[in-house]
């Protein structure tokens, strides 16, 4: 092998809780993150060692030309690239509802991870129903003028299918009651949301990553490419893809 041509690449994988799991082996790290088969593009030899109190795991991969590096380097780009991530959503009506309808009078409000949605839109129900309350049409303009990051309400039908783009969670906390003294989410609400909707399985990035699950996650947060001229560059957290609020998974090249 050539040692002009390798790189070190640096990884650890992140619990639902933010935590970092802490490797007992390089072995251990291995079953961890499960790599697979394209990380053995081009043959290359692989050093590894274990840093950082032996939560991440540093692999250096050498290889016999540039041409060799190159072909790998684009197969787990190609990997990543094509790791596409379902988004998330949530619909009315999978809990009780306290009217028997989806509703919210005015005055109810929640938060939507983190944002505040406040509901005081009643025009469709006035019309449909002949008095102030939010129904489907009402309840999707309250929480698209919130603007919440990711997230989009529509209709489906009589239901309020909130969607997160990027596959995350999506948390609601009632803050208000509404006007009828019913919470806006959760069991016996005006909507019936379910208030905690887990993130999807990111089942694409299984093509990089055999365990990656929604609930442990393998981040690849650095690169650290050896030039001919023996200096070393770094490349950090590039064409990142954010799978819960505090991980992510990056394409480093």
């Amino acid at each position: 092998m050539s040692a002009l041509y390798k790189h070190k690449r640096y990884f650890r994988v992140r619990a639902l809780d933010s935590s970092l799991k802490t490797f007992s082996s390089t072995a251990d790290a291995n079953t961890k993150i499960g790599f697979t088969s394209v990380w053995n593009t081009s043959s290359p030899t692989k050093t590894e060692v274990l840093a950082d109190s032996n939560q991440t795991l540093v692999v250096t991969y050498e290889f016999e030309t540039e041409a060799d590096q190159a072909a790998f380097e684009s197969a787990i780009d190609g990997a990543y690239a094509d790791s596409s991530l379902p988004s998330t959503t949530t619909t009315t009506s999978i809990l009780s509802l306290a009217y028997g309808f989806v509703g919210v009078y005015p005055g109810g409000a929640i938060t939507i991870n983190g944002t505040t949605v406040n509901f005081t839109t009643t025009t469709a129900g006035q019309a449909t129903r002949g008095i102030a309350v939010g129904i489907g049409a009402d309840i999707v303009a309250d929480v698209n003028s919130a603007a919440i990051p990711h997230i989009t309400a529509s209709l489906s039908g009589s239901d309020v299918v909130l969607t997160h783009s990027q596959g995350n969670p999506i948390n609601i906390v009632n803050t208000s009651t509404d006007g009828q003294g019913n919470n806006v989410a959760g069991p016996s609400s005006g909507t019936g949301w379910d208030l905690n909707t887990k993130p999807n399985t990111p089942d694409g990035l299984k093509l990089v990553y055999s365990k990656a699950t929604a609930t442990d996650t393998v981040e690849h947060f650095k690169t650290e490419w050896l030039h001919q001229d023996g200096s070393v560059s770094n490349t950090t957290d590039l064409n990142c893809r954010f799978i819960h609020h505090f991980v992510v998974y990056a394409q480093a090249r």
